[in-house]
């Protein structure tokens, strides 16, 4: 059903104000191997698009939100995926007007060559005219060569991973990422139990490890 807000024009059919919205229930498909689905789980966008003529650019907006799923015909990891859309606006002119989105990542999904995010998202967001801000979570892991450098002891520690801020841009602007509880070897003349460690950058620019808990000398020492 379409419910059409406004819909104006003079007799020189000139002075359009148009805006309107449609509802989609159930599985809408959009285009080859995507759909919107409108998905009823808590916290989950109600699938719908509106469409606005603006007089100043002379221009259409299209505002669509719901679930944008990925079907069996694409690669494997994108097949099956769903994107949660709260806010994707954009006009005839095909230009970005607004961006809200998190995507549900593969399971062990790689980031920085360095990092392994084993369950977790990414929000996407509209950062500037010309850039994207994509903010990944969720939990993971490090890389050996990255643990190696601690010299801590295996099997290394699962990391909840709060905050890995990038731009489209290739620009760093922050991490936050920690575990707690930890019994483990550390630069391997120390040991530390009931411990946690903290890596935490806010701005983007150095990455500040914090450690604490009860360290105590190797008895090699």
């Amino acid at each position: 059903t379409i419910e059409i807000s406004i819909f104006e024009f003079d007799s020189n059919f000139e002075n359009l104000q148009f805006q309107a919205g449609l509802l989609l229930p159930g599985t809408t498909p959009l285009f080859s191997g995507l759909s919107i689905i409108n998905r009823t789980g808590e916290g989950a966008p109600v699938a719908k698009i509106g469409v606005l003529y603006n007089s100043v650019t002379e221009a259409f907006e299209f505002d669509i939100e719901g679930t944008l799923l990925f079907d069996e015909t694409f690669p494997e990891g994108i097949a099956g995926v769903e994107v949660d859309i709260y806010d994707l606006a954009f006009d005839t002119n095909w230009d970005l007007l607004a961006l809200d989105i998190d995507v549900s990542l593969p399971a062990n999904h790689e980031v920085l060559n360095a990092m392994i995010i084993e369950t977790g998202d990414i929000h996407i967001t509209k950062y500037d005219a010309d850039d994207l801000l994509f903010d990944f979570g969720g939990v993971v892991s490090f890389k050996p060569e990255v643990m190696d450098y601690f010299d801590l002891y295996e099997p290394y520690p699962v990391f909840t991973l709060d905050r890995l801020e990038v731009t489209s841009s290739g620009d760093f602007l922050g991490v936050d990422v920690s575990v707690d509880n930890l019994n483990t070897g550390l630069l391997g003349v120390m040991d530390l139990s009931n411990g946690t460690i903290n890596a935490n950058s806010p701005d983007g620019t150095d990455v500040i490890f914090t450690f604490g808990g009860e360290l105590s000398f190797n008895e090699d020492l």
